[in-house]
């Protein structure tokens, strides 16, 4: 019998929602995933951003020291080895002008010195008698009624509207934590397309994030029954294809996946 995990966030639900075996794979056996570009470029410009914003006064900040944290972020990523574990890394140069992208994005949103943003890279835990529920919130600001916003950024392509609400489930989940850290909830969440110029809203309130905490506590139920029986089935689909564990499954892949996947 696996042993249940002692916390979760809301992007490991996700995944479990997703298929509970990738699940097991990535949070009750822990094998590794190897970075990608994709989430290492990800994770850079999120640092750019939260050095921007923390080191740098408002009124201050500009796209040319937006430049230097991102290169700052790089060498960061450079010494701790992410660069090796990427699968045809096409090189420093190459990859910051990708990453540049993004950061270019950011600065067709908005300008950094209006926002009275107060936390960057917050972490938040809530404790319940059954699990600890753990994230990290890329920014909040306040608004002049003392008012809080939440916003989240992508690197990625924003979806289709009919796939933005998963987008949404783990801002949503922690509004309940923010509330007790901070003493209310926040009243809009955002996601920040970067690389596209996008942005998404939706409002929330306290009945929102109660519904978000339990949904996540009924998910966390759901995966301690999957340790009691020692059953994480997988769940087909066409996302499949780019599993880091499809070597470990023991799931057939959708017949239209075969091939594709006997290519990797």
């Amino acid at each position: 019998m696996a042993t249940p995990p002692r916390s979760i966030s809301p992007s490991s639900a996700g995944t479990f929602r997703q298929c509970p075996k990738k699940y097991q794979y990535s949070a009750i056996d822990r094998i590794s995933q190897p970075a990608t570009t994709a989430t290492a470029k990800g994770t850079m410009v999120h640092r750019a951003l939260e050095l921007l914003f923390s080191e740098v006064q408002k009124g201050d900040r500009n796209r040319q020291l937006a430049s230097t944290m991102l290169l700052r972020a790089a060498d960061e990523h450079e010494e701790s080895g992410v660069f090796d574990e990427i699968v045809g890394f096409p090189g420093k140069e190459a990859f910051l002008r990708e990453a540049e992208v993004s950061l270019n994005g950011y600065f067709n949103l908005e300008d950094p010195n209006l926002p009275n943003t107060i936390l960057t890279e917050q972490r938040i835990a809530q404790v319940f008698p059954e699990v600890t529920v753990l994230g990290i919130i890329d920014r909040i600001d306040q608004l002049e009624d003392g008012s809080l916003v939440v916003i989240d950024y992508k690197t990625g392509k924003m979806p289709a509207d009919q796939y933005l609400d998963k987008e949404f489930t783990a801002l949503r989940t922690y509004a309940a934590p923010i509330g007790q850290e901070m003493g209310r909830v926040p009243v809009s969440i955002w996601l920040y397309y970067l690389s596209t110029g996008q942005t998404k809203g939706r409002r929330c309130d306290e009945n929102i994030a109660e519904v978000a905490a339990s949904a996540i506590l009924e998910t966390y139920s759901e995966i301690v029954e999957c340790c009691t029986t020692d059953t994480f089935e997988p769940r087909r689909s066409n996302l499949c294809n780019w599993c880091a564990f499809d070597e470990y499954c023991p799931g057939e892949a959708p017949v239209e996946l075969k091939n594709t996947r006997s290519m990797r």
